[in-house]
């Protein structure tokens, strides 16, 4: 039985095979840095766009290029990322300042 490859080549092998969640996460984190900076809105928009990213990358990739963000059916899937990415875009535009 062979080992799973533990080093930062594997690593990065892992990161480039699963390059859709990769940039999802990336925009999402760069959106909770923005909020931790205290910058409300637009990195809660920032989070949104980042559930809407990944509502359009499930619906346009095959789902062997789609990684870990094939969760469920291809359709449950987009839906409920941009129910969410839609939903949380609004409520930032929403809340006064």
């Amino acid at each position: 039985m062979t080992e799973p490859d533990q080093s930062a080549e594997g690593r990065l092998a892992w990161l480039g095979r699963q390059w859709p969640i990769t940039v999802v996460l990336v925009v999402a984190g760069i959106g909770l840095v923005v909020v931790a900076g205290r910058s409300f809105r637009p990195g809660c928009l920032l989070i949104a766009a980042a559930l809407v990213l990944a509502a359009l990358l499930r619906a346009l990739l095959p789902d062997e290029a789609a990684g870990l963000l094939r969760l469920r059916s291809r359709v449950t899937d987009v839906a409920v990322l941009g129910v969410l990415g839609v939903g949380i875009g609004v409520l930032a535009v929403a809340v006064p300042r």
